[in-house]
C-alpha cells in the first residue's frame, strides 16, 4: 500500500508540473479559432479600443509606418517582449513611426497594472479576449505582430517574441518605411 501510495504522489505531483508547464507556454501554441480564409493586406479600417474606451481605426495613422502588436498579460513572451517594445518606441522618430499594443485579456485591472508596472507607455489599447483582432488578422500565437506601411497596408507579419530595440531592427523598419519589402525573422 505505501509503494501504491507514493506512486501515485509522483504521478500527481508528475501531472501538476506538466499541467502548470503546459500553462505557461499556452501562449506560443496554437489558438482554436474560426479564421477566414485570408487575411485582407489593407488594415486600415481595424478598429481599436483605448483602455479609456475611446475607438480609433488604424487609419488614423496614415503616413506613418505601424508596429502593432498583440499580446496578453497571462502570456510570458508577451511579458517579456513589452519593455523591448518601449525602447524601441523611444528610438523611433514619432512623426514617421508609431508603435501599438493590444491586449487581448478579459479584464482591463491586469493589463494597466502591468503597463504601470514596466513603464509601458506607447500607445495602448484593449481588445477583450481578442474578439475582434484575433480572427480580423488571423492570429494563431501570441505574441503576435504587424508591420503596417503608410498607406495602411500590411508589409510584415511577425509571429512570437523578438527584440525589438536593436539597431538592426531599427534599419529594417526604416527600410519599411522607405517602402521597401523587409522580413523580419
Amino acid at each position: 500500500m505505501l509503494k501504491t501510495t507514493s506512486w501515485s504522489r509522483s504521478v500527481f505531483v508528475t501531472t501538476l508540473t506538466a499541467c502548470f508547464l503546459a500553462l505557461l507556454s499556452a501562449c506560443e501554441q496554437k489558438v482554436t479559432q474560426n479564421t477566414a480564409t485570408g487575411r485582407s493586406s489593407d488594415l486600415s479600417d481595424v478598429v481599436l479600443t483605448g483602455l479609456d474606451g475611446s475607438h480609433t481605426s488604424l487609419g488614423a495613422f496614415r503616413g506613418k509606418l505601424v508596429i502593432l502588436n498583440v499580446w496578453a498579460t497571462w502570456c510570458e513572451p508577451c511579458r517579456r517582449e513589452l519593455p523591448s517594445l518601449e525602447n524601441l518606441a523611444k528610438l523611433l522618430d514619432p512623426d514617421r513611426f508609431v508603435v501599438l499594443g493590444v491586449s487581448v485579456d478579459d479584464d482591463e485591472h491586469p493589463v494597466r497594472e502591468y503597463l504601470i508596472d514596466k513603464n509601458v507607455t506607447f500607445a495602448r489599447y484593449l481588445d477583450r479576449g481578442g474578439v475582434s483582432i484575433i480572427e480580423r488578422l488571423g492570429i494563431t500565437t501570441f505574441p503576435d505582430t504587424f508591420i503596417i506601411d503608410r498607406k495602411g497596408q500590411l508589409v510584415s507579419h511577425v509571429v512570437g517574441e523578438r527584440i525589438w530595440h536593436t539597431p538592426q531592427m531599427v534599419e529594417v523598419l526604416e527600410a519599411a518605411y522607405a517602402g521597401n519589402n523587409v522580413s523580419i525573422e
